[in-house]
């Protein structure tokens, strides 16, 4: 249902524009108090569609397909600015290892802003909000005024790209804007509110002028701020447009989101269903979805992931959806969408060819873990996959290409205005989805990956992605395939084998009820067994605890006691620990073939021939030895095959970790046969 949007015509604003009247018509020699009442309606009525038409054209958000419109305050995330000084260094993004002198203002609106300085710049990376913080101040001028009746400004909202029409002047768009709202005189009082200083002029998207014309454009920008400088100005221009430096201009930069301002946006955005918001703000903070936080930072992706989340039916685990729609945003539509044309360096630069340059580009240097370049590695790198791209073009020159990516696209970004600046992907979950990209375009390459980096942490996000971009049932089998090399000794195989027998007449689901026989030798050896390297068990534990609640979320396994505490416990409390083990896993009923009985009266019996004696260390030792091969005796597992080497822990690890890869694969994958994947869950854990 579209929000209702109410037209509010403030005193302040009546009175500034009576006033100029007044003092228009006065000058003329035509007595104020002597018009008639039919062009006082008029002035009033003007006034009112002013107020209504800028209401309706600037103070509503309707983009990127929204099925509604929304107020643009009810979304409106106040931040602080960041402006270049002295001051403590402000990391300007989350990835890169680099830092600017940049000097972070109190959060303020910015009406008080404009107070402070009659003209901003206002800069920022593509969809960081800029067009949207310059309309609502005219909003706020609008409702609010500017302190007393003597300061009251009118805003009027340009955008620069339609001065690409050399017959077209600001003064002119000034005027039409008035004109448009059928003020009496409107000439001459847009010439008599320029002369008094009662503008605030929001001249938007100095970067969107096409090059060829740009240089005109802002000689004309500041030739008009000169002549009228009386008035209050504000200029749009992403932060990379380093040439478009204006005198007079104070820079403030928006920043990117914080994790609070990406809560209280959805929040408000999803006003209407605080579940909604709720499930929103928790996936967010999900460690699985970080790269989609990192996106969100940028307030134009956070409005394109709320918009797929209604969309989508609320299915956000695809990464690949939002990421590849983000990417998408910006490559192409945004600049499409804002009317924003431009000629591009070289004719054969279109979308599709950027895409294919930067995912080359961005392959390579994430196989290098590479996240920053030099201004003149990364033109080179441009060049020679353009060279291939595009042999047509002679002479290309990978700077002006960089420029262009940088300013259009803000898919690479700088952060240093030397000649020879540091660049980077502008979010690292821009660069792994342009990774993907290359790799899926030709198999090769995706074996090659899945040969050498499937159980590199840094890559499970790739596969995660890949998983998300195309049918998952050959990445998952080939997945399965590499991982099971990571059991290479008699003892790993030994251990699959016996939780196959373990756990041979269980009800439960064939992978989950060796996982939890696997789980349970863990748990035992690190609590009575001193067989191996403790940290490296207690990772294998936890990690097969981990992989358990992925194959059934409904699953409470409740982690064990902690090994080290156990070691200073009296030898009673010890032994109770290895009964209610046992009590737990015979209620389970997980492992039928296992005599847990017979275990719980053995060790019963222990403790009560131990009594309440104080044991010695010797003792205390001696009898966690004996419950141990109790266990294990009970549980039918060889003792010459207890001791897995660190190696061993180390592969088995990284073999459960593949299992886990797949599953969040699986999940995440855009199209998967239930009754393939159901085939490899079945094999998970599975002796060969």
């Amino acid at each position: 249902m579209p929000v209702k949007m109410t037209v509010f015509t403030s005193d302040f604003f009546l009175n500034l524009v009576f006033h100029i009247f007044s003092s228009l018509w006065n000058t003329r020699g035509e007595a104020w108090k002597n018009i008639s009442q039919s062009v006082e309606q008029k002035i009033f009525d003007a006034s009112d569609e002013y107020n209504r038409n800028y209401l309706e054209r600037h103070g509503i958000i309707k983009i990127l397909g929204m099925r509604r419109f929304m107020p643009i305050e009810s979304v409106y995330v106040s931040t602080c600015f960041l402006r270049e000084g002295e001051g403590p260094q402000e990391r300007l993004q989350a990835e890169p290892m680099l830092h600017r002198k940049l000097l972070k203002t109190a959060q303020e609106s910015g009406v008080q802003m404009i107070k402070k300085q009659r003209y901003l710049m206002l800069t920022g990376e593509p969809g960081a909000g800029k067009s949207i913080l310059m309309k609502k101040i005219g909003l706020d001028i609008l409702r609010e005024g500017f302190g007393n009746q003597k300061d009251m400004l009118i805003p009027v909202f340009v955008r620069l790209i339609k001065l690409q029409n050399k017959d077209l002047s600001i003064e002119d768009l000034i005027t039409e804007e008035f004109q448009q709202c059928g003020f009496p005189d409107y000439e001459k009082f847009s010439k008599s509110v320029l002369e008094k200083g009662k503008l605030l002029i929001l001249l938007d998207g100095l970067d969107e002028v096409p090059s060829n014309k740009s240089r005109r454009v802002v000689s004309e920008v500041q030739d008009f701020v000169d002549t009228y400088d009386k008035n209050y100005f504000i200029v749009s221009c992403r932060a990379t447009t380093r040439k478009y430096n204006l005198r007079r201009f104070t820079d403030l930069r928006i920043p990117r989101f914080s994790a609070q301002e990406i809560q209280i946006f959805v929040n408000q955005w999803f006003s209407h269903s605080p579940e909604q918001a709720c499930t929103l703000v928790e996936y967010l903070e999900h460690p699985k979805y970080r790269s989609s936080q990192e996106l969100c930072k940028t307030p134009l992706l956070l409005t394109l992931l709320c918009i797929l989340y209604e969309r989508f039916d609320r299915n956000l685990y695809n990464l690949s959806i939002f990421h590849e729609a983000a990417l998408r945003l910006l490559l192409e539509d945004w600049n499409m969408e804002k009317g924003a044309a431009y000629i591009p360096t070289y004719p054969s630069l279109d979308p599709k060819t950027k895409e294919l340059m930067l995912s080359e580009i961005a392959c390579k240097s994430f196989v290098e873990n590479k996240l920053l370049f030099s201004k003149n590695d990364l033109s080179l790198k441009i060049e020679k996959v353009l060279s291939k791209l595009t042999p047509e073009e002679k002479s290309v020159s990978g700077r002006d290409v960089l420029r262009e990516v940088e300013l259009r696209n803000g898919v690479l970004t700088s952060h240093r205005e030397e000649i020879d600046g540091v660049y980077s992907f502008s979010h690292s979950a821009l660069q792994k989805t342009l990774a993907v990209h290359y790799i899926i375009r030709e198999d090769s390459r995706l074996e090659q990956v899945i040969d050498l980096c499937l159980n590199r942490p840094r890559w499970r996000e790739i596969f995660i992605l890949i998983a998300g971009m195309k049918n998952a049932d050959g990445l998952l089998a080939k997945m399965e395939v590499k991982n099971r090399h990571n059991l290479k000794t008699d003892r790993l195989k030994y251990l699959l084998h016996w939780s196959e027998r373990a756990a041979q007449s269980s009800a439960y689901r064939p992978a989950l009820k060796r996982a939890y026989a696997i789980l349970l030798f863990f748990e035992v050896s690190l609590l009575f067994g001193n067989q191996f390297s403790y940290l490296s068990a207690l990772r294998n534990e936890r990690e097969v605890r981990k992989l358990m609640t992925l194959l059934d979320p409904a699953l409470q396994i409740k982690p064990s006691l902690d090994a080290k505490l156990v070691q200073v416990l009296e030898l009673a409390v010890v032994i109770d620990v290895a009964i209610n083990i046992a009590k737990k896993v015979r209620k389970a009923e997980v492992l039928p073939e296992i005599d847990f009985a017979k275990l719980i009266s053995k060790l019963v019996r222990l403790k009560a021939k131990l009594g309440r004696q104080k044991a010695s260390d010797k003792l205390k030792t001696l009898v966690k030895t004996y419950v141990y091969r109790l266990w294990l005796a009970t549980l039918r597992f060889e003792e010459n095959q207890v001791k897995l080497s660190p190696d061993e822990l180390k592969q088995f690890l990284a073999y459960v970790k593949g299992n886990q890869l797949m599953i969040d694969c699986q999940q995440a994958a855009m199209l998967v046969s239930t009754e393939h994947w159901r085939q490899i869950e079945t094999r998970m854990f599975e002796p060969f």
